[in-house]
């Protein structure tokens, strides 16, 4: 389960970079690409997965409990707002929701690395 937990959080990690620079180019050139769609899907199911595996495998840890439990209220409150249709800006939910993905699992992993380090 640990080396799960740290390959998830690794892949997270890249797909969730890699879609800020993709939306990033994308704002610079006013265009719009066609891979960028499918890499932000991938991106919310390995976050959805990870956050699931994250909930077992951190349960006696309070803070990064706390930090994946908020997650799932995330995660719950985004597809609700999908399931009931209700009008909100897409566009900056979407960067921030990429932001706040990036910057938690950008910490985990260095964590992750600093205690291998030390």
């Amino acid at each position: 389960m640990k080396n799960l937990v740290k390959l998830l959080h690794i892949a997270v990690l890249v797909l969730s970079a890699s879609v800020i620079m993709s939306i990033f180019y994308e704002g610079m050139l006013l265009r719009w690409f066609s891979f960028v769609p499918p890499l932000m899907l991938a991106m919310d199911a390995s976050f959805i997965l990870a956050t699931i595996c994250n909930l077992v495998y951190f349960r006696k840890r309070k803070t990064l409990l706390a930090l994946n439990l908020f997650s799932l209220v995330m995660i719950v409150i985004a597809l609700a707002l999908e399931v009931f249709g209700w009008v909100y800006p897409a566009e900056i939910c979407m960067v921030f929701w990429s932001f706040y993905i990036l910057f938690s699992y950008f910490t985990m992993v260095v964590k992750q690395v600093w205690k291998q380090s030390v």
